[in-house]
């Protein structure tokens, strides 16, 4: 196990806990709708923050993704262990668009994109903006979504919620920013 790779985790968990907790504070109808989901469905989405990426802990992930993101050697093994840890992440972990994405048997039947329940919508622009946080540039996430969200497959459904949900975020933190600016004045 290295240091790095786990205080990684570590910071990225956390920067996804302060990204929902400023939902929660700032957005509480939209998380108190997305809790109400998941415990229609037995979950907690309290419980689903805290235990995020939690597989990456598991043999299946942790050393491929330390060795690809930490070790020094990018060997054809050390990429093929990574894509079938990344693969196992993305089906264990529902908070990727990756995991609703369905690729039929049947040609004919081509690829659909599931729709997402929100308390997985919630927990996948906590796991974006989580980068942010990082940064300390909470806008970051806007630039972000904006050069992926033509790659990236959401149902129309889906795509309409994460987008209601980014410019609910954007708007808030620019009317804060408003406010300082007046303050300061």
């Amino acid at each position: 196990m290295s240091t790095q790779y786990t205080n990684y985790i570590d910071e990225h968990v956390t920067n996804v806990k302060q990204a929902y907790d400023w939902m929660e504070k700032n957005l509480p109808n939209i998380i108190s709708k997305a809790k109400q989901s998941a415990c229609d469905e037995g979950l907690q989405l309290d419980r689903i923050i805290t235990e995020h990426d939690i597989s990456k802990w598991s043999n299946e992930e942790y050393y491929a993704y330390d060795e690809y993101f930490y070790g020094n050697n990018k060997s054809y093994k050390c990429i093929d262990d990574f894509n079938k840890a990344w693969l196992h992440h993305i089906h264990n972990n529902p908070h990727h668009w990756q995991h609703w994405v369905l690729i039929n048997d049947e040609e004919k039947e081509g690829t659909i994109v599931l729709d997402m329940p929100t308390y997985h919508i919630i927990e996948m622009i906590c796991d974006w903006w989580s980068f942010s946080w990082k940064t300390g540039d909470l806008y970051e996430i806007f630039n972000w979504y904006e050069k992926r969200k033509d790659y990236i497959q959401l149902s129309e459904s889906t795509r309409k919620i994460v987008e209601d949900i980014l410019t609910k975020i954007r708007d808030i933190l620019e009317s804060e920013e408003n406010s300082q600016n007046d303050f300061k004045k």
